[in-house]
């Protein structure tokens, strides 16, 4: 049992890991283009940059001469920054990183498992798929909580969602055993 759990364990956190990395890889590519369109827009048309930013500091509630002025003093420094800021939401010097991204991932993956793993491999004989199922709901239901708590969100909602997903996953998981194993 030991070796179809670390099997498992592997395969997951490297599946989970590679596919952080090319979602996070994707949304940095998509980033760095919104840069590269607007340093260009900003060179070429930079009236048209001055008026949309005028545009976006009137939707705060500026008024019409503050905002012209505004976009006329951002103007004459580097402009990307606001314009990346207040269009996209966007810091340049914060872009993502695909590798930490895989790498937390991955590594969340591996510590989330181990508890529900060693304690099916050292549960008492004929008790491991229960205690599977208890200890990975248990510490689904834990890290909801404790994830709620830390970002200040109500944690019944986040452990619930945790203890939820977890549940389907689990019955999904011994559906497709059961089908394909008897």
């Amino acid at each position: 049992m030991l070796t179809v759990g670390v099997a498992a364990t592997t395969a997951g956190a490297v599946s989970i890991g590679v596919a952080e990395y090319v979602s996070v890889s994707a949304q940095r590519d998509t980033q760095r283009t919104a840069i590269d369109q607007e340093s260009t827009e900003l060179q070429e048309t930079p009236h048209l940059e001055r008026e949309e930013m005028s545009e976006l500091l009137q939707d705060f509630g500026i008024s019409v001469e503050t905002a012209d002025k505004a976009a006329r003093e951002i103007e004459t420094n580097d402009p990307l920054p606001a314009h990346l800021q207040l269009e996209y939401g966007l810091d340049s010097t914060q872009l993502n990183s695909p590798w930490v991204a895989a790498g937390t991932a991955s590594g969340s993956f591996l510590i989330g498992a181990a508890l529900p793993m060693l304690a099916a491999v050292f549960a008492p004989e004929g008790w491991a798929v229960l205690t599977l199922i208890l200890v990975t709901l248990g510490t689904l239901m834990m890290t909801g909580a404790l994830s709620a708590k830390l970002a200040g969100n109500p944690v019944a909602r986040s452990a619930g969602r945790l203890l939820t997903g977890g549940a389907v996953g689990l019955a999904v998981t011994y559906g497709i055993g059961t089908l394909f194993n008897g």
